[in-house]
């Protein structure tokens, strides 16, 4: 498979984040990138790049820019409010 647009990217990121192995967190990471770099406003590589972050690699703030991006093109998305709200509270913001 050669990805051409950046939905096609997305879904082989997708992909391979949900393998959670270390050769494809790093896979799905540069797919993510590749993916906004086509379409900067997509909203679902902007919050699955952002649970990358969260979960596999570790980058709070990566991860909150990311769904901050996302909530901004979406505000009314019940996926990024919960990713936001589970990173809040993980970092102890509870208001």
């Amino acid at each position: 498979m050669d990805p051409q647009s950046a939905e096609d990217l997305f879904q082989l990121a997708k992909r391979l984040h949900m393998r959670q192995g270390t050769s494809e967190v790093r896979a799905a990471e540069v797919l993510y990138r590749r993916c906004l770099r086509l379409s900067p406003t997509h909203v679902g590589a902007l919050s699955n790049y952002g649970l990358l972050h969260q979960h596999a690699l570790h980058n709070l703030d990566a991860a909150e820019s990311l769904y901050a991006r996302a909530e901004e093109l979406n505000a009314t998305s019940t996926i990024i409010q919960h990713n936001l709200a589970v990173l809040a509270n993980f970092r102890g913001r509870y208001d």
